[in-house]
């Protein structure tokens, strides 16, 4: 398959500074780079890994995705929760009656949710009222809501709130690597947002801990370097995890300032023709800008003809089924 990723986006200040907005032009080529490289046919799927637009009302999300081609909007579509996207403030410490703790994010970013499985014959759970509660520094929401796993192609994905609590996810996460082990995709990816502890995170549900919590259960430890995966919150985009491959991959500079330079960039998957590989494109940074240059390289031939402007992260073959795992 061929994907793109984001994590942690901004383009506007309202609720959240956006250090970068201007300086990067992150609205208007956000949206002009989007809708070239999903010109392509061959493009899959589009994922954003939290702190999406950091937007209280859902005003911004609207703003933006009125700007989407058909082209983007009908790819497969995966959004993972973030703090910002529960307390718009960024941490459960500051959250207050105006926060929507991800209940608009997990209706306009629809997905296939284990709460969609609850026999009620609805696909989400509002059981949890926030109104009523009216503990707005708590997570007033459902974890079954944002966990989230499939095999697209020869790729499996496993999308889930690091809000939630472990043990309450734990049977979802035996139940994934079950599911990944029988399908036995290439490579398996975790989604998730909080790369640590803190600001909301649920200890074991950064997502380093849970890939290190999947591989201690018995029904996932069978993956072993097949598992890897991706996540933001850090305002950085590297390497973040390597074993005898790399295995974890920081995509959170999007917009906002950390204490990494300034970047602006994506991840882009490439799992065909044998291999599975990851490239970064750097739009932008504090010493170069190459947006002028990739959006008409991507015009020309698509974005899998403009990998040599990218870094490559990751590139492993797609080995036989019976190589791949072992039980």
């Amino acid at each position: 398959i061929r994907a793109v990723f984001w994590s942690d986006p901004c383009f506007s200040s309202k609720w959240i500074s956006c250090a970068y907005a201007e300086k990067f032009q992150t609205f208007p080529r956000s949206v002009a780079m989007l809708n070239a490289v999903y010109k392509d046919p061959s493009m899959d799927m589009f994922a954003i890994l939290g702190d999406n637009f950091y937007d209280q009302t859902g005003e911004l999300a609207k703003t933006i995705f009125d700007q989407l081609s058909p082209d983007v909007k009908r790819r497969f579509l995966l959004v993972v929760n973030g703090n910002h996207d529960n307390w718009v403030c960024g941490g459960p410490g500051c959250g207050d009656v105006s926060d929507n703790f991800g209940i608009g994010q997990m209706q306009y970013y629809t997905a296939d949710p284990i709460a969609s499985r609850s026999g009620n014959g609805d696909f989400l759970d509002f059981s949890i009222d926030p109104d009523q509660r009216k503990a707005w520094k708590t997570f007033q929401n459902k974890g079954s809501n944002f966990l989230v796993y499939h095999k697209l192609g020869n790729i499996g994905f496993l999308g889930f709130s690091g809000a939630a609590d472990f043990q309450d996810m734990k049977p979802y996460f035996e139940e994934a690597c079950d599911y990944f082990v029988q399908t036995q995709p290439a490579t398996v990816f975790p989604l998730g947002h909080w790369n640590g502890g803190g600001m909301g995170c649920q200890p074991g549900m950064s997502v380093p801990a849970l890939r290190n919590e999947l591989l201690s259960l018995t029904q996932c430890r069978a993956l072993g370097n097949r598992l890897k995966y991706m996540d933001g919150h850090e305002h950085c985009n590297y390497v973040q995890a390597n074993t005898t491959e790399p295995v974890g991959f920081m995509i959170g500079a999007h917009g906002m300032d950390d204490s990494c330079k300034a970047q602006y960039g994506f991840l882009y998957l490439d799992s065909s023709n044998g291999r599975v590989k990851l490239y970064y494109f750097e739009v932008a940074s504090e010493s170069a800008d190459q947006y002028d240059q990739l959006i008409a390289c991507v015009a020309k031939g698509g974005l899998s003809s403009c990998t040599k402007m990218a870094q490559l992260w990751l590139d492993v073959p797609v080995t036989s089924e019976t190589e791949t795992y072992v039980v």
